[in-house]
């Protein structure tokens, strides 16, 4: 944590978050949050978003949507867009374009 900011910071934001006091405490009280069993109950059209180069959850979405059974689809944001970042930092115009585009295709609009 005393060279790596992001580590420093997901640290600290996790104890803040989790209301506890060390790095001990914040695996114990974030262990319980998986997807692990739960993918497969969700059966409502699910739009997965993946930036490609995700500091903090790199793969995971791909998990997802490979695991989810109901109707889906996932977009994936790339560099070259500037939405390559975690949250599509960058291409938030993009983002909402895209997400938006989805809902008013699920909707029905």
């Amino acid at each position: 944590m005393a060279r790596d900011t992001g580590a420093r910071w997901a640290v600290l934001n996790g104890l803040w978050t989790f209301g506890v006091r060390d790095f001990d405490e914040l695996l114990d009280a974030a262990g319980p949050y998986t997807m692990n069993g739960v993918t497969g109950l969700i059966r409502c059209p699910t739009l997965v978003l993946e930036a490609e180069n995700d500091q903090f959850f790199r793969g995971q979405p791909q998990r997802v949507y490979d695991e989810l059974t109901s109707v889906k689809e996932l977009i994936v944001f790339r560099e070259d867009e500037g939405g390559g970042e975690h949250c599509h930092e960058g291409a938030l115009f993009l983002f909402h374009q895209r997400t938006f585009d989805w809902l008013d295709t699920v909707l029905g609009r």
